[in-house]
């Protein structure tokens, strides 16, 4: 069976605090939705559909990335693709261990995933239909919200459901080098999507 799935960094609770204030405005803008707070993370490469006896090999390859903890800072919101025509809203990432973070992992799974340019950003919206943001962005273009210690990344399933996604941490990787001293949490978040 295919396993829909990614690799992420998790962010602190601090900062998904400072982050609540812009993303409540956009709750009251029709067309745009809000991920649920606590399925907010950073996604540093989409995988897609994997089969199984490809999905341990991803898991081999991750665990022979060094990783050491780093801090993130959040600064500023925009959008994708333009302000003229909006479907992602995100908040903007600085981060040169992020960056790398990222080529490693890609550099790891070369061989059997297509390589892919990472825009360090945290999505806080999506949106449906045509909306005016210009105001709200010049607002928010050069606030900070602060920072998030990174101490890990995931693997991450990821199930649709008609009521938004579920995530399910499939593999964790930290700083312990050992196998047997690394966590293997079933945790699985709310995938309850807030909406105006």
């Amino acid at each position: 069976m295919l396993v829909r799935c990614f690799i992420a960094v998790e962010i602190n609770e601090r900062a998904l605090e400072r982050l609540k204030e812009p993303m409540k405005e956009l709750l009251k803008v029709e067309g745009i939705r809000t991920p649920h707070p606590n399925n907010l993370h950073i996604t540093l490469k989409f995988l897609g559909d994997v089969p199984p006896d490809k999905l341990e090999r991803v898991k081999q390859l991750l665990s022979r990335i060094s990783f050491s903890p780093f801090t993130i800072r959040f600064k500023g919101i925009g959008v994708f693709p333009n302000e003229e025509y909006v479907r992602i809203i995100w908040a903007g990432i600085e981060s040169k261990e992020l960056i790398k973070l990222a080529k490693d992992i890609n550099f790891a799974l070369k061989g059997i995933f297509k390589e892919e340019e990472f825009t360090p950003h945290l999505t806080i919206g999506r949106v449906s239909k045509r909306v005016d943001l210009k105001g709200f962005l010049h607002k928010y273009t050069n606030k900070e919200f602060g920072g998030s210690k990174i101490i890990s990344f995931s693997l991450v399933e990821s199930k649709l459901t008609p009521r938004g996604p579920i995530y399910s941490e499939i593999e964790k990787y930290a700083e312990t080098k050992s196998e047997s001293m690394r966590p293997k949490i079933g945790h699985i978040l709310s995938g309850t999507t807030h909406r105006s």
